[in-house]
């Protein structure tokens, strides 16, 4: 779900960090969708093809873990130090009992792709996806059950502020409410015609949605009044935002494309831009304490901050080459978007489907080529790059009929 704008500095409201995020060692290319930490130490990351790491010494390490499956994993989250859920594509839920050691799949009766949990107590977890699922169990997923079985729009994220009152948000500016802990739902007005990416919660009136409009501009929504009203805030960026981290009721950061990062401090009044030291797409931020974060990003992206980002350290990283497909998912058209033209230029472009079968080879002549993929069936679809130095670089989309 990705892809590449210009930065738009305005000056009152975004002040740029002077340095950068250090850089972890992840010692894979994969992208990493979701992030969860027990404390300052131990931690998960999760993406594509199955992946999850692990690490237990803040990021010095990280591990591989046996997911059980290939599926991309769009988040991860636990309970407590052993009961922990992935979500991803085509309906995979997969869950551990004893700290990520071993996984095992859900029966979700679902093949739609799942982008979000929260997890309410050992027995009661709740999950959306595209088509507008909302999936809930009350038994540790023996049996998951569609609150929302009729199709409807995209939904990204889902947070519950009790065990009653939840929030998920989605495309074109859908929020939705519940009181009665997913019985029932309930549009709210946003506002917002962008897609937003994530939700979450300071209290029970407190709380923030963001996304934007893919490559034309971002969008931050806060309410303090439960959701019965979000005003825009001025993000300082055209960046697609993607994730949400709340550390009280006036710090909080933002991550997104094209490296963004972007902290708050007085509850959303101006938010200051961060140098995260990389291009890739970031896609989750957690934070343990107010100076402890990580965040999790495309291309093996992992980053740490020890000091809520006042100041920075940047490790030796090597930059990696980006190309960036939107809209993702995608129906009937793809643009593919080189970040380095002089080096993408008169690259050759192949899209493969999940059997690894040849669909579509072109040569790319331009920064921004269209692809009509009207022919193409309902998948998964991997997309790649052979450029002019002889290095490859791989990007996944989703195509929904």
């Amino acid at each position: 779900m990705k892809k590449i704008i210009l930065l738009l500095s305005i000056a009152i409201y975004c002040n740029t960090g002077i340095a950068q995020w250090t850089s972890l060692n992840s010692g894979t290319s994969h992208n990493f969708n979701g992030a969860f930490f027990h404390n300052d130490t131990n931690g998960y990351v999760s993406g594509s093809d199955g992946n999850i790491l692990k690490t237990s010494n803040g990021g010095v390490n990280w591990s591989g873990l046996t997911s059980s499956t290939t599926n991309w994993l769009y988040s991860i989250n636990f309970y407590d130090d052993n009961i922990g859920y992935a979500t991803g594509e085509y309906g995979t839920i997969i869950k551990t009992t004893n700290g990520g050691s071993t996984w095992i799949s859900q029966t979700t009766n679902t093949s739609q792709w799942l982008f979000c949990s929260h997890i309410i107590s050992a027995n009661i977890v709740y999950v959306v996806g595209n088509g507008g699922d909302i999936l809930k169990t009350t038994n540790g997923g023996t049996n998951w059950v569609n609150l929302m079985p009729t199709p409807s729009n995209w939904l990204y994220s889902v947070y519950f502020t009790d065990v009653n009152t939840g929030y998920t948000c989605g495309n074109e500016g859908r929020i939705l409410k519940t009181t009665n802990a997913g019985a029932n739902w309930y549009t709210l007005s946003s506002g917002s015609a962008a897609d937003l990416y994530c939700i979450s919660f300071y209290n029970n009136n407190t709380g923030f949605a963001v996304g934007g409009i893919y490559p034309t501009s971002s969008e931050i929504l806060k309410t303090t009044n439960a959701g019965v009203s979000w005003s825009v805030q001025n993000a300082g960026t055209i960046k697609l935002l993607r994730n949400i981290c709340i550390i009280d009721a006036n710090t909080v950061y933002v991550v997104g494309y094209g490296g963004t990062i972007l902290k708050t401090t007085n509850g959303g009044t101006n938010w200051n831009s961060q140098t995260s030291g990389v291009n890739e797409d970031l896609n989750a931020v957690r934070f343990t304490s107010s100076n402890i974060g990580y965040i999790a990003g495309d291309v093996g992206a992992l980053l740490k901050t020890t000091n809520g980002g006042l100041s920075f350290i940047n490790t030796s990283k090597t930059e990696k080459k980006q190309i960036n497909i939107y809209p993702n998912p995608a129906q009937n058209k793809i643009t593919i978007n080189l970040q380095d033209i002089n080096t993408f230029e008169n690259s050759d472009l192949t899209i493969y489907n999940a059997e690894g079968q040849i669909v579509l080879q072109q040569t790319l002549e331009q920064n921004n080529t269209q692809i009509d993929i009207s022919q193409l069936q309902q998948g998964t679809y991997i997309v790649k790059v052979i450029h002019s130095d002889g290095n490859v670089i791989q990007k996944k989309f989703i195509l929904i009929k």
